[in-house]
């Protein structure tokens, strides 16, 4: 509630009229000239007023902020301007004539410091709008302030900006406010360099309530970055299995009939689980027929090497997929159906499906930086495998031999990384013979025969990943440079396959071909 305040003027004292004698009135003016004298001889002195003391604002006196100043004639009779500050500054406003009083609208928001009767400093004290308004001393309206107050970003930019270039010293990044928002435009090498401004900003920006955690700006990062020209990555991936077997027979096989009174015992002693991994051998043989008896002496060695090598090579974008294959796909029976037809006879009919043989390979690279690539990879090497075969009534389901890794790895651009391997061996042996006879030292080995295989396989996955760049059209060599078909007479005669061999040749584009560097290919002649 306002309080008012009368001021009431008494009326004067009336006193009675007094006369004075000439002498009197000659010693009143003597006394008034000496008074007069003696006041006029006192020093100067100027009056003194109590000095309001300094206040502080963030530490730091008002007086040595550095504000903006408005000027005004002494002509303007009202001032009406919209002032807009941050947080912690400061304003001065000169007035045309001198301030009686001061109203401010929202003290949360801005504070009026009056300094002398014209000078008003304004300082914003909380993020809003507000106005202020200035009375001369007889309540005219000599100033109307619109103050628009927001925060200060201009440090934490600074500091944004510093931190960011920094960590990544080669990316061109530029940090921006939009109200309580931070935004990241500009242009970055790699995903990885995106990811780590981010991480930046919300570590000091975004989600620590406030900036660097202590109550600054509790804003959002923005991420308008863009990466330079998406690069490309050529992945070559090496399949390599060497696959050793050993088979040995040897020993004595009897066929034949022995009779016991009225009785006839057959025995045979062939076995009938075969360890054989590709099907029966053709075993070097001698048979002999006595009485009806036959025995067969079996002896076969047998040492095979199997090599496999598949190197496929696939090039795609960062953060796309590609897949290759090569190779083809094989029918197999998956449901039989048979029915009675009209005549009597049965008719089936054989449902198909088709799977995949050959290489696989699958894969998603991501370049993280300049020099290092993440690679999401699926290859896989599928062949026919017939000891694993199933025979159906009119039909066969064959068998696969398969070898697949899936995983994901990370190494730099022309590193090799071993995925995956294996190591098998696989060890079988049979013996048969005559129960009894088989087991008497030196004399049974006529009687049994040994069967023995050993089987190793050994696997080895490679992966190297390369920054695929674009190349001139001919500095690329294509399988058939240099190749030419053979003439009639040195096919016959010759027994020539292709007329020129290696860097004699020219190219499909015509010009010579160079010498091969390192492994490149087959010729068989």
């Amino acid at each position: 509630m306002s309080k008012a305040t009368l001021l009431l003027k008494a009326p004067a004292p009336q006193f009675p009229a007094m006369t004075s004698s000439p002498m009197t009135q000659r010693l009143t003016k003597a006394a008034s000239f000496a008074l007069l004298a003696g006041v006029m001889a006192l020093p100067t002195v100027m009056p003194t007023f109590a000095k309001e003391p300094v206040r502080q604002f963030g530490g730091v006196p008002y007086e040595t902020i550095p504000s903006p100043r408005m000027q005004t004639n002494s002509s303007d009779a009202t001032i009406t301007r919209r002032i807009d500050l941050s947080i912690g500054k400061s304003f001065v406003v000169d007035l045309p004539s001198d301030a009686g009083e001061v109203f401010v609208a929202d003290p949360k928001v801005a504070n009026a410091v009056v300094r002398t009767a014209r000078k008003i400093f304004i300082i914003g004290t909380g993020q809003g709008t507000t106005s202020v308004f200035v009375m001369d001393k007889q309540g005219q309206q000599i100033a109307s302030l619109d103050i628009g107050v927001a925060k200060e970003l201009a440090r934490e930019l600074s500091i944004l900006r510093e931190v960011i270039k920094k960590a990544l010293p080669k990316a061109d990044i530029k940090v921006a406010s939009v109200g309580d928002n931070f935004v990241l435009s500009g242009t970055v090498d790699s995903a990885l360099e995106v990811q780590s401004a981010i991480d930046i900003a919300n570590n000091l920006v975004g989600q620590s309530g406030g900036f660097m955690g202590i109550g600054g700006s509790q804003g959002k990062v923005v991420n308008a970055l863009q990466v330079r020209g998406r690069d490309q990555v050529m992945l070559k991936v090496t399949i390599a299995e060497v696959q050793r077997s050993v088979l040995k027979q040897l020993g004595m096989n009897f066929n034949g009939q022995w009779k016991v009174a009225d009785s006839f015992f057959k025995l045979v002693s062939d076995n009938p689980f075969s360890i054989q991994r590709e099907g029966p051998l053709s075993a070097t043989a001698i048979t002999s027929n006595l009485n009806g008896k036959e025995s067969t002496l079996k002896a076969l060695e047998r040492q095979g090497v199997l090599r496999t090598l598949a190197e496929p090579t696939l090039t795609a974008i960062s953060g796309e997929s590609a897949k290759f294959l090569a190779g083809g796909e094989v029918s197999v029976p998956t449901a039989e159906t048979c029915d009675t037809s009209t005549f009597g006879g049965r008719v089936c009919t054989i449902s198909l499906t088709y799977k995949p043989i050959g290489v696989t390979l699958n894969f998603t690279p991501v370049v993280m930086s300049e020099n290092r690539i993440s690679i999401r990879l699926a290859t896989e090497v599928t062949e026919i495998e017939p000891d694993n075969s199933y025979k159906l009534t009119n039909s066969v389901v064959p068998g696969f031999r398969t070898r697949k890794a899936e995983t994901t790895v990370e190494l730099p651009s022309g590193g090799v990384l071993a995925t995956a391997g294996l190591i098998q061996q696989q060890t079988r042996q049979a013996i048969n013979g005559l129960p009894g006879v088989m087991n008497i030292p030196i004399l049974g080995t006529m009687f049994r025969s040994r069967d023995y295989q050993r089987f190793e396989t050994e696997l080895l996955i490679l992966v190297q990943p390369f920054i695929a760049k674009p190349s001139a059209p001919g500095a690329i060599a294509k399988p058939d440079d240099g190749y030419a078909d053979a003439t009639d007479p040195s096919a016959i005669f010759m027994g020539r396959l292709t007329r020129t061999y290696g860097a004699s040749g020219k190219t499909s584009a015509g010009r010579a071909s160079a010498a091969p560097a390192g492994r490149v290919g087959f010729i068989n002649d």
